[in-house]
């Protein structure tokens, strides 16, 4: 099997994934993907995948597409590069926690579009047919205090209001 980590910046995800199959990580910023370590990395960008079509079994993304203009296109590049499915990991704009969160970082601020139809209606949209799609987790990753992890862990569970959506399409 092998993995497509798109938008992969630092390798956070890519670093895991690469435990399970064969993976490559691709970011515009060629200084995030050095602080990756070792690993296969390309810097591409994410709306022109430097990769033939059906180059990867799954194409992931994770917290890429709130930061971008046309995150159609970067979907539509993500299904031409997969042989299988695409899975994509974004902000879930129904938990209350992350309208403070895009308020407080005003780079975060477009993550308020991605309702979960929204996610949806840009993956269907693009042709892929949506398997799984649920919203979950209370733990911001790199910005929850350690303190708080304990707790919110226990809070952790699929539900409307959980602070990232999951969606799994196949192509």
């Amino acid at each position: 099997m092998s993995i497509l980590d798109v938008g992969c910046g630092n390798g956070v995800f890519t670093y895991w994934l690469r435990r399970i199959c064969y993976t490559v990580g691709v970011d515009l910023s060629d200084a995030m993907m050095r602080r990756g370590g070792e690993g296969t990395w390309v810097c591409g960008d994410a709306a022109q995948l430097p990769f033939a079509d059906n180059s990867f079994d799954v194409v992931w993304c994770a917290n890429l597409l709130h930061h971008t203009d046309d995150p159609a296109a970067i979907i539509g590049e993500m299904k031409r590069t997969s042989r299988a499915y695409v899975v994509l990991i974004e902000p879930n704009r129904a938990n209350i926690a992350m309208f403070l969160y895009t308020a407080l970082i005003p780079a975060e601020r477009r993550a308020t579009r991605f309702s979960r139809a929204y996610l949806a209606r840009l993956v269907e949209g693009s042709g892929l047919h949506v398997c799984y799609h649920v919203a979950s987790g209370m733990i911001t990753q790199n910005r929850t205090p350690g303190f708080l992890v304990p707790a919110l862990r226990r809070l952790d569970a699929p539900g409307p209001f959980g602070a990232y959506q999951i969606l799994v399409a196949r192509v």
